[in-house]
């Protein structure tokens, strides 16, 4: 075996990391991960980038980013990763964080408690650690992907926190919910997303679903693709989308 000492962080991840996440039930099309640019960073003088920031691993979930692990080489202590693995998490509202140097691992629990770990959790059990309650609705959401362009564009992390938002609010039956973004930040990617979440078969309101939200008729023109929609009472605002009841 070769010193640890002269390993790269990727060969750590490729032949540490990985194989243990598949393992575990993540990689498949269900659960994948992913590698995420959170800030490509300030353009400085001679057109470069300085102070980007980048999730080593974001871990997804019924599209939802359930944690994000922060890789250190294996000669590194796994502390060194904590954080940072912390601050990509509140970034991306995941609710776990890791660090891991491939042979050691340590979770942080983002709503209190830590701890070391002997591998990282299988979807289905971060899931529920995450979600404790059952939620009809929280499950047809996730079951409808966040709208992709076939894989050439993806939400910003910003825009990706704003549409979950506005889901886990309509999935806990709340009436009134004002979402707003700055000027510039995508709001028609993060209204269409919420649309597109409720207008597809796993979405739409059954006749009489167990507490369902009230459902009203969007008009055409507030999300794209402009098509009628239904939904919970839901109405474009100047900034953003706000969810009265009717």
């Amino acid at each position: 075996m070769s010193d640890i000492h002269s390993e790269s962080e990727a060969d750590t991840r490729a032949n540490r990391i990985d194989p243990v996440l598949h393992a575990a039930g993540w990689g498949g099309a269900d659960a994948p991960i992913r590698r995420e640019v959170i800030a490509p960073g300030r353009i400085v003088q001679g057109a470069k980038r300085a102070n980007p920031m980048s999730a080593d691993y974001v871990l997804h979930h019924r599209d939802q980013k359930l944690a994000v692990i922060e890789a250190k080489r294996a000669g590194r202590a796994t502390a060194e990763g904590v954080g940072q693995a912390k601050e990509y998490a509140r970034r991306l509202n995941a609710p776990f964080a890791y660090a891991t140097n491939g042979l050691t691992w340590y979770e942080i629990d983002m709503n209190g408690g830590e701890r070391e770990i002997a591998t990282p959790p299988s979807p289905q059990t971060l899931w529920h650690r995450a979600y404790p309650a059952p939620n009809p609705w929280r499950d047809r959401f996730g079951a409808v992907p966040f709208a992709d362009a076939g894989g050439k564009w993806q939400a910003r992390y910003y825009q990706h926190n704003a549409t979950s938002a506005v889901l886990e609010a309509i999935a806990q039956n709340q009436r009134r919910i004002l979402l707003t973004l700055a000027t510039g930040t995508g709001n028609p990617a993060s209204r269409s997303n919420c649309a597109g979440n409720c207008s597809t078969p796993a979405g739409t309101c059954p006749a009489h679903p167990p507490a369902a939200p009230a459902s009203c008729s969007l008009p055409t023109a507030t999300f794209w693709p402009a098509k009628p929609i239904t939904l919970s009472a839901h109405s474009k605002t100047a900034r953003g989308c706000a969810l009265t009841p009717r």
